[in-house]
């Protein structure tokens, strides 16, 4: 293998064009609300909370982070963060999960500006 091998959690990107931008901010209000909702079946290690992010318009943050006190059946605790928003009819997720301490909000939040400055100009993406 040339260079360094991979280390550090993985983060994924998504893109969905919609036909509308109030449909975009639909499929948005949706991701957000079923990012909510508790991951596993049963008994759970995590809670979902909302978080703010304050350098794109209209973003939603959401996280899975480990319970302070699981019970005692519940799965391995692991977290998760993803930040969604829409320009124009399209929606953009980035999100990453792993190990608790090896995910960090900041990087995700980092990542998800990025991507919006990079498609927000007038034009970009075309």
């Amino acid at each position: 293998m040339k260079g360094k091998p991979f280390e550090g959690p993985g983060a994924n990107e998504n893109v969905a064009e919609l036909g509308s931008e109030d449909d975009a901010r639909e499929a948005l209000d949706y991701v957000r609300q079923e990012a909510l909702k508790q991951p596993c079946f049963a008994v759970c290690s995590v809670e979902g909370k909302e978080f703010a992010v304050a350098g794109i318009p209209g973003a939603k943050g959401v996280q899975q982070t480990p319970l302070s006190d699981p019970p005692p059946n519940a799965p391995p605790p692991f977290a998760s963060y993803g930040v969604a928003f829409t320009i124009g009819p399209r929606l953009y997720l980035v999100g990453t999960g792993g190990p608790p301490g090896q995910v960090k909000k900041d990087q995700i939040v980092e990542a998800a500006e990025a991507l919006y400055k990079r498609n927000a100009e007038p034009d970009a993406g075309s």
